[in-house]
Formats: C-alpha cells, structure tokens, sequence
C-alpha cells in the first residue's frame, strides 16, 4: 500500500511540473501589419522551460514552415527579417497570418489574432543636388559639373536656374537621372536670355512628380574671364592643415591676374562666413594670421577672392583645435625640420675601462646650447622638450628648450646619466653625437634604424619628428 501511495505521489508531482510549463507569444499577436523585407522580433514568454524553441509560420490556420529553429527559449525574442520558410521558399504578401513559438514536448504558443503581410515597401523617391551647394562662385563661359544623388527615381530629370527664390527657366532638360551629373557651360537660359553675373544664384534638379531638390545655399556667378588667366589657388591651409588657437599660421596661394590686392575670409566648413580675416592685403601669395585664442575650435575654410569677387578659391577644410599653449608659425617647424634633415644618425661612445679624455670635435662642435639657440631662434612662446623615442618607447629626455627652458647638458636615460653634443666632426659628417659617461647601459642602446627624435609641448603637442639611426662606437 506504503508503495502504492509513493507511485500516486510521483506521478502527480510529474503532472504538476508539465501543466507548469508554459510558452505565451506576445508579438505579433493579431492586427500587425509587416512589409516583406522588414526585420521585427518575435516575442514570447515562457515558464518552467528550458532549452531551445522553433518558430512556425501558419496561415489560414496551416503550418507554412519554421522561420527560425534552435533560439534558446530564455531569449524570449527572435529578430525575424520577413523572406523566407527554411528549406520552402519565400514567403508570400498575404493577410491570415499568425507565430507559434513551440518546444517538442511542450505545448507551444500561437499568436492570438491573425497579422498581415504587406508587400515589400517601395524606397522613398528622392533627388538631392550635391554641387553647387552653397558658396561657389562661377564665371560665366566656364563649365562645370551639377551633380545630384537619387533613390526611387528612374528616367529623366530637368534642371532649372533660380535667382533670389524665383525660376528663370531650364539650363538642360531631359537629362537622365541616373547619371548623376550634367556638365554646365554658363551662358543662356533654354528657350529665354543670356544669364548675367550676379549673387544669390541657385540650381534645381527635378522629375515631373517628384519632389526635386534645390541648392541648400546660393552661389555666385562672376563676370568672363578676360583670356582666362585670372586665378586665385588657395595651397595652405590644405585637408592636412590642423592649426592651433592662439598661434602664428601662413596662409598661402597661388595666382594669376593683374590684381594688387585681395580679401582673405573665415568660413565654416558648411560654408557660413564667420568673419574677415584681412579686407585688403598685398597679392604676394602669403599672409600671416593669428589665430585668436578665443577662436570656437573646429572645421573651418578660407576664401580668397579679388576686390571686386570675381576671381576666387576656397580652401580645403582644415581644423583650428585648442593646443594649450602659443607656438610660433608652422614654417619655422618646417625650417627646423630642414635644419635637423642633415643629421642622419647618433653615435653612441661607449667606453671600456677608465674614461680617457673625450676627443675634441674641434670648430665643428655642436652643443646642446647651439641646439637651443636653434629652438629659440623661432621665438618659441613657451618650453619645447627634445625626447628620444625608439620603436614608440620613449628611452630619454634630451633637453628643454624655449623660454624659461635651459639647454642643460646633462640629461638621464633610465637612471643613468648621458651628454649629448650635436654637431659634425671633420671623419664623420653631418652626425649627431651622443656621448655616454656609464659603464652600465651596454644593452640598453643598440645600433640601427628605428630611433626618433621628438619635439613636443609641454602639453604633450607633437610638434615636429625627426627619424635617426644609432651608431656605437668603443672608446677604450
């Protein structure tokens, strides 16, 4: 009987674990409406369930398939991109649809109500203009390319000229929209006049039914160019150009032209004109700016133009960032690079037993102080320091320099103390020399390429690199 009662009482805790097992889809559960292509997620909840579950698709109330197999059921949800029934095919635009999240075992879930599914939505057609965009200024007689990008949109388009808001008729139609592009001799409007020179010119590309598109900013077209020799090529700042608030900077240019002189302008990089930077300066091709401290750091161009704006370049977007400190203009870094591009390598004079007397490079010594009076001489505003680097490690700190810096011939290497003399000796030409005053660090410096010179900040700005080799050489 005692055995009788176990069995019954098993049994029923059995029965009570499987009717507490339970699976409930959440979505979609009736009434959605899902476009073929579109990704949604399948939910469900679950209790007393472990493992994994498989998703079937039903309509009409018949099994279509599994959409997904083997999702772990305490995932509770299954990203579903509407295509196709696993090893079936695709699935079809249809209404009376609905999930069942199963379990082999356990009695699954099906969604309560019937969803639909749409057919595949159409891309939004739509034509955005690309060039000219804002802040162009062509000449009439020049040629240059409208360009536009498109979605959804097949066959034809025209392309009209506006001014101040108002059309004054096509510049070409029937263009294919695909192209992308519609190379514009400036010169008359079809079937109207000759366009004139003038600001706030604007272009639009447009299909018939379809919401065209329009330069987001207006442009200028500028009188002929005489013979087409006017020219203004703005060369610096260029796309490499990162300039710092509350320093020194040269912008340069190249032209072409009987004009004395220009106007140098800010911009963003979007084309908004944020101030003048010189309303009148000698065209010689360079122009030295200070950069205000107070400046919004960021993208920015910068305009050149003639007196009366109709010969002009941009230039390439550069970024003015904030740097900590004031630096002097970027050329004297490029002077000092030049300076420092005729010492091809450091020698490392390593001594065996009692130190001799150093030999005397004679006239062609080249200190550590000489080598300040070249940082200085570029009138740095505040202290450089001169690292040697190897293989992105820095392995010393050679020096100072700057105001308030000292030359200071001494400097420490990993405890260990170095002189440092830079210069050319009569044997061994344009070298840079260091010397060695230890006996401990024979393998902490080796011979070969891979060292680096580095300038920096004392903000950590690097300001200019110098690639080197390491030599040694015995002195015993």
């Amino acid at each position: 009987m005692k055995k009788l009662l176990t069995l019954m009482f098993i049994m029923l805790v059995s029965i009570g674990m499987i009717y507490s097992q339970s699976i409930t889809v959440t979505s979609p559960n009736g009434g959605e409406n899902w476009d073929l292509g579109s990704t949604h997620n399948v939910t469900w909840t679950s209790s007393g369930v472990a493992g994994n579950v498989g998703i079937k698709l039903f309509q009409n109330g018949t099994s279509l398939g599994y959409i997904a197999q083997n999702i772990p059921v305490g995932s509770g949800s299954f990203s579903w991109t509407i295509g196709n029934i696993i090893g079936v095919g695709p699935i079809s635009a249809g209404a009376n649809y609905q999930i069942q999240v199963k379990q082999s075992g356990v009695a699954g879930d099906m969604s309560d109500g019937n969803f639909t599914i749409s057919p595949a939505a159409s891309p939004a057609a739509s034509i955005t203009v690309t060039s000219p965009n804002g802040g162009e200024n062509w000449n009439l007689g020049s040629t240059h390319n409208v360009t536009w990008t498109s979605s959804g949109v097949a066959g034809n388009v025209g392309i009209k000229l506006f001014q101040n808001g108002s059309s004054l008729g096509y510049i070409a139609q029937n263009v294919p929209v695909g192209s992308g592009s519609f190379s514009w001799t400036i010169s008359n409007i079809i079937g109207g006049g000759a366009i004139l020179a003038g600001a706030n010119y604007q272009v639009q590309v447009k299909q018939s039914g379809v919401a065209g598109d329009m330069s987001n900013g207006n442009f200028t077209i500028g009188a002929a160019s005489s013979g087409g020799s006017d020219s203004i090529t703005v060369t610096k700042p260029n796309s490499s150009s990162d300039w710092c608030k509350n320093s020194n900077n040269t912008i340069r240019w190249d032209h072409n032209g009987s004009f004395a002189t220009v106007k140098i302008k800010l911009y963003t990089s979007s084309n908004t004109f944020v101030k003048n930077i010189a309303l009148s300066t000698t065209n010689d091709g360079s122009y030295s700016w200070h950069i205000a401290d107070s400046r919004t750091a960021g993208q920015y161009k910068i305009k050149i133009l003639s007196q009366d704006g109709s010969v002009w370049d941009f230039s390439d977007v550069f970024h003015i960032k904030s740097c900590g400190g004031t630096f002097p203009d970027d050329d004297y870094w490029n002077w000092l690079k030049d300076k420092l591009s005729h010492y091809r390598y450091i020698e490392w004079w390593k001594i065996k037993g009692p130190r001799p007397p150093w030999p005397d490079p004679g006239p062609y010594k080249f200190d550590l102080g000489r080598l300040k009076e070249i940082v200085n001489s570029g009138k740095v505003k505040e202290q450089v320091v001169v690292e040697l680097f190897k293989g992105g490690e820095k392995i010393a700190t050679i020096g100072k320099f700057g105001q308030k810096g000292r030359a200071g011939g001494v400097v420490r290497m990993a405890g260990v103390t170095k002189m440092m003399n830079l210069g050319t000796v009569p044997t061994l030409r344009n070298q840079l020399v260091l010397k060695h005053l230890s006996l401990k660090n024979s393998k902490m410096i080796g011979s070969g390429d891979g060292y680096k010179l580095v300038f920096k900040n004392l903000a950590g700005q690097v300001l200019l690199e110098k690639n080197i080799a390491l030599r040694e050489k015995i002195l015993k």
